[in-house]
């Protein structure tokens, strides 16, 4: 009985000390290159879809900067058609022309291009004509404001001796009196009237904007869906944000605007 006993003993160590080989075995041929496995495939596909995710993000940024230069370009072709009006620059050229017919002629005509033209840049765009009398006249209400400030802006004063060239102001604040919070920023152009169109005296300013509203769009046209957007001067300071979710600090977009202007040098 004993020498059964201690046989039964033996073949249970042995098995035990057996169980403890295979585990051991199992761990360092099978657990443990799983392990390995899974630990580089889970950093292969985090790098998979993190250059995925950024080329879709830098498609996106590419499609929004094309959409946003045309529709500059659109703002850019609308002033020609208000400023070749030659019934208007025979009204601005006259000093002794009514305000109060002047004003209809502008209201008229501003309606008309903007129903002829489709596109939304231009149908919500701000428009302002001022005469060589400082008279303004716009598609929207002055509300006894004046805004004749506008005329000593540099951006202004920049396109009244550029012979008509166009001058843009991009993302400045906004002009409008008693609307909005103080934030909103307008992106505006400006260019002056002349007489014969490119020659002759300069008989009027010409002003064009669109309101925060009509820029957000711009921006968020190719973005997608819950998206933050901050347009950025050189140094990465913010000059405007359009957030969707947690709020992103300064210091953050600093940092981030580094990162993206380093991959442009190294691409």
């Amino acid at each position: 009985m004993n020498k059964i006993g201690n046989n039964k003993r033996m073949f249970d160590l042995f098995f035990q000390k057996l169980s403890v080989r295979i585990m051991f075995i199992m761990v360092i041929f099978l657990v443990l290159p799983l392990s390995i496995l899974t630990i580089y495939v889970r950093k292969q596909m985090s790098f998979i879809i993190e250059e995925e995710l950024s080329n879709q993000i830098i498609h996106n940024i590419e499609k929004n900067e094309s959409h946003i230069n045309e529709s500059l370009q659109k703002l850019a072709y609308y002033s020609n058609r208000l400023i070749y009006d030659q019934g208007l620059r025979d009204r601005l050229s006259n000093p002794d022309s009514s305000q109060f017919y002047n004003s209809k002629y502008v209201d008229s005509l501003i309606e008309s291009t903007q129903i002829d033209n489709v596109d939304q840049i231009v149908m919500q765009a701000r428009i302002a004509i001022f005469d060589n009398q400082k008279r303004l006249y716009t598609n929207w209400p002055l509300n006894y404001q004046d805004y004749s400030f506008l005329l000593n802006e540099k951006w202004v004063n920049d396109s009244a001796i550029k012979d008509g060239s166009i001058r843009w102001s991009f993302f400045q604040p906004s002009y409008m009196k008693n609307k909005g919070n103080g934030n909103d920023r307008f992106i505006s152009l400006s260019r002056e009237i002349r007489k014969d169109v490119t020659a002759g005296r300069r008989i009027g300013t010409l002003i064009i904007s669109i309101d925060q509203q009509a820029i957000s769009h711009m921006l968020t046209k190719y973005s997608m869906k819950d998206d933050d957007i901050f347009v950025c001067i050189e140094d990465g300071r913010i000059l405007m944000g359009l957030e969707n979710g947690q709020k992103i600090e300064q210091n953050e977009i600093e940092k981030i605007y580094s990162i993206t202007e380093s991959s442009i040098v190294e691409n």
